[in-house]
C-alpha cells in the first residue's frame, strides 16, 4: 500500500513539475524587446516605433499588414501580437520575416524573429517547433541568443511533451 502511495504522490508531483516548466521557462527567458535608437524612413515609420516603444500594441498591429515587405514592420507587429497574447498572428508576421529573409541577402531581424517565434511557440505550447528553434539557436555561436539555453533548458523543453498541455487539461 506505502509503494503505491509513494508511486501516486511522484506521479502527481512530476505532472505538477511538467506542467508547470512553459510558464516557468518563459519567465526565465521572456525579454522585452527595446526598439535600439534608429534614423527612421519617414514619419509613419516613426509613428510605428514610438507606438511600439509606449507599448502601443493595438496600434502596430493595425498598422501593419502581413503583405507588408518592410522586416522591422513585420517584427515590431509580430512582437506586438505576442505582447497581445495573439500568439497565432505573431508566429504568421515573424514566419513572414524568415521567409523574406530566405530571399535577400541581408538577413534582418534574423536572430530577433527565431527567439521571439521561439518564445511564441512555448505560449501556444508547440514545444516541438520551440524545441526546433531552441536546437537552432543553441547550434549558432554567432547567435545573438546563442547563450540563453543551457542543457537544463533543452531537458524541460523534452518534459514538456510527456504530459498533456494545461489548455487540454482545463477544457475538461
Amino acid at each position: 500500500m506505502g509503494i503505491a502511495a509513494t508511486f501516486t504522490l511522484l506521479l502527481v508531483a512530476g505532472n505538477y513539475w511538467v506542467q508547470n516548466l512553459p510558464d516557468n521557462l518563459y519567465q526565465e527567458k521572456y525579454l522585452a524587446y527595446e526598439i535600439p535608437t534608429m534614423r527612421s524612413a519617414g514619419q509613419a515609420e516613426e509613428k510605428l516605433e514610438d507606438d511600439f516603444k509606449n507599448k502601443n500594441w493595438d496600434s502596430v498591429t493595425k498598422s501593419v499588414s502581413l503583405g507588408d515587405q518592410n522586416r522591422k514592420n513585420l517584427f515590431l507587429a509580430g512582437v506586438s501580437y505576442f505582447e497581445l497574447e495573439d500568439y497565432s498572428n505573431a508566429q504568421k508576421y515573424l514566419s513572414k520575416i524568415i521567409d523574406i529573409n530566405g530571399s535577400e541577402t541581408e538577413k534582418l531581424f534574423e536572430d530577433e524573429t527565431d527567439y521571439y517565434l521561439f518564445l511564441s511557440y512555448l505560449r501556444s505550447e508547440k514545444y516541438q517547433d520551440a524545441k526546433l528553434l531552441m536546437k537552432k539557436i543553441s547550434a549558432d555561436p554567432n547567435h545573438t541568443y546563442y547563450d540563453s539555453f543551457d542543457f537544463g533548458d533543452r531537458i524541460k523543453l523534452s518534459a514538456m511533451g510527456v504530459f498533456k498541455p494545461k489548455s487540454e487539461i482545463s477544457k475538461k
